[in-house]
């Protein structure tokens, strides 16, 4: 529980890791480069590598209602997982850009952002739609408050966004 510690010099030619992360079941991921994605079911003490079928970068890792997992990283790859990790399933992000978060709302949807000024919505019928924003400015990472305010953080500060007004007059595609 953080109570030990032990110094480790990393060696650059190993992969590194952006995002650890805990599910509602207890089990931690651990995501990284190289499709590197490691899960832990006691609290850190042994780590099972699992296999995603991708090996470019994950920047980050998130858990959402009835075990749903979602995996993000280069190249708008977009993954889910609804068996704690153990098979993994391609979403279409419909963008080539680096994702750098994602967050699930109430109703069970995802929201990812990115790499110039991405930001994408899950509709209600599956598959992801890019929102129009003015700015091309990275976000690297969105947090939604329990009044529906999207908050985005990156290159320009913090911008705020009403989950009201993300709807289909600000999407690019269908909703």
């Amino acid at each position: 529980h953080g109570q030990d510690w032990t110094r480790r010099m990393v060696d650059p030619d190993e992969p590194h890791f952006y995002s650890v992360h805990e599910s509602d079941n207890g089990a931690v991921f651990l995501a990284g480069e190289f499709g590197v994605l490691f899960r832990s079911r006691d609290g850190g003490a042994s780590w099972t590598r699992l296999d995603t079928g991708w090996e470019g970068t994950f920047f980050g890792i998130r858990a959402g209602v009835e075990g749903r997992l979602l995996l993000f990283g280069l190249e708008g790859v977009l993954m889910e997982s609804h068996d704690d990790g153990g098979t993994w399933r391609h979403l279409d992000s419909g963008v080539t850009s680096a994702l750098y978060d994602a967050v699930f709302l109430p109703d069970g949807r995802a929201i990812a952002v990115g790499e110039g000024g991405t930001f994408l919505i899950e509709s209600a019928q599956g598959g992801f739609v890019r929102v129009a924003r003015d700015s091309r400015k990275a976000i690297s990472a969105v947090l939604v408050d329990r009044g529906g305010t999207v908050f985005l953080f990156g290159e320009e500060g913090i911008d705020l966004m009403s989950l009201q007004t993300v709807g289909p007059k600000r999407a690019e595609g269908r909703w």
